[in-house]
């Protein structure tokens, strides 16, 4: 007999969670010295025994040269670092996000046709259909607590057709519960930037007579959280939840859990969502100036915006090469700059440049900006005055 068990071991933050696989054989034959002699009615037994182990040996090995059995899952299936989530007692009430992440480890695209949920009170989405060779992406689930009361668990139908058909099951549960209330966001620290730190606060109810949090802890590193009793009025207790953001996160949308430890037997846990949005210090939209058709001769113009978390002013802009020209619109401390990018081609084909913006931050004060167009036609020759 073969065993296979899933394990799973949490990275910080979520969209970045991670599994092994323990393959075992579970079955283990007496050594020859502790064996009862065989009659002969059992001889048959012992016959088929050597058989099935025989099989087992067979099947282990085939999971060794890369054979995949039903047993061992699907190549979509290996996919995914998890294919279950619990978020355990919740407040009825938020939207609960979590990420299923998957990278493409098959050597070749693949493709997710559709994504379905056994229950309308859960949607699920892929951030990414078309899946090269080596990238990675996520199901984002959410899962709407006002919809349900009590346990609630829901199926996720994950669909493929490239390389070829195949579907993922995956799993998402919760228990809602009327007794505990929370803000509806949860934990939201905004938009922070880029290498910098944040505080955000939240309030917790609790509605069970005695019921009190004495732990409060995170599935991040970077989140330390505090509690503190505010009030208790008879069976009703109310808590401050604070939290304190570390510096490290990459620039993102990031969410994890922040996890109440309470004396209830019955509901042990609180799992509260927190959310961050690390934005970079500079950032130029579009962050990639597309100019379409253009005619040699005719000068093309468009408009850049360049955002900034704090005032700043543009000190100088390179690149272009002559043909490409920029001129911010002002030159004072402003937040948002307006910038004007005028192409002049002077022959056919693709139109690759890139221009790169310097400002006066204290930190990450750069950001390039390609421009591209498909410039066509040529310079016609003057004519002389007076010609035939």
């Amino acid at each position: 007999m073969v065993i296979w068990a899933r394990a799973q071991h949490r990275f910080p933050w979520r969209g970045t969670p991670a599994g092994f696989d323990i393959l075992q054989d579970g079955h283990q034959p007496l050594s020859a010295a502790l064996r009862p002699p065989l009659w002969p009615a059992a001889r048959k037994h012992r016959s088929l025994h050597n058989i099935m182990q025989r099989i087992g040996l067979l099947t282990f090995a085939g999971l060794l040269l890369g054979i995949s059995p039903a047993l061992a899952g699907t190549w979509a299936e290996a996919l995914f670092d998890s294919n279950s989530h619990d978020f355990g007692t919740v407040a009825r009430g938020p939207l609960v996000t979590h990420y299923y992440r998957l990278t493409n480890n098959t050597g070749q695209p693949i493709h997710v046709a559709n994504v379905r949920v056994s229950c309308g009170c859960t949607s699920a989405n892929i951030m990414q259909a078309d899946i090269g060779p080596g990238q990675s992406t996520a199901v984002m689930a959410q899962m709407d607590t006002r919809r349900f009361n009590g346990p609630k668990t829901v199926t996720i139908f994950v669909t493929f057709d490239r390389p070829q058909w195949e579907e993922v099951r995956l799993s998402i549960s919760a228990f809602g519960r009327d007794d505990v209330s929370y803000d509806a966001e949860g934990v939201s620290f905004g938009t922070v930037a880029h290498g910098g730190t944040g505080i955000a606060r939240t309030t917790v109810t609790l509605r069970q007579q005695y019921w009190a949090v004495q732990n409060a802890t995170s599935e991040s590193g970077y989140v330390l959280p505090k509690f503190k009793e505010t009030s208790r009025n008879g069976a009703e207790a109310t808590y401050e939840i604070a939290a304190q953001l570390q510096p490290g996160l990459p620039v993102g949308k990031w969410t994890t859990e922040i996890v109440l430890t309470t004396n209830s037997p019955v509901a042990p846990t609180i799992r509260i969502p927190a959310t961050v949005e690390v934005a970079p210090a500079l950032t130029a939209s579009p962050g990639e100036v597309r100019l379409g058709a253009v005619t040699v001769g005719q000068p093309a113009e468009s408009k850049l915006l360049v955002r900034g978390l704090q005032p700043f002013r543009i000190k100088e802009i390179q690149g272009g090469e002559g043909i490409v020209t920029v001129a911010p619109t002002g030159n004072e401390p402003r937040p948002v700059h307006v910038v004007t990018i005028k192409v002049a081609p002077t022959q056919a084909g693709d139109l690759n440049r890139k221009i790169t913006i310097i400002t006066d931050l204290p930190a990450e004060n750069i950001v390039e900006v390609p421009i591209k167009a498909t410039v066509s036609g040529t310079v016609s020759a003057k004519v002389p005055v007076g010609a035939n």
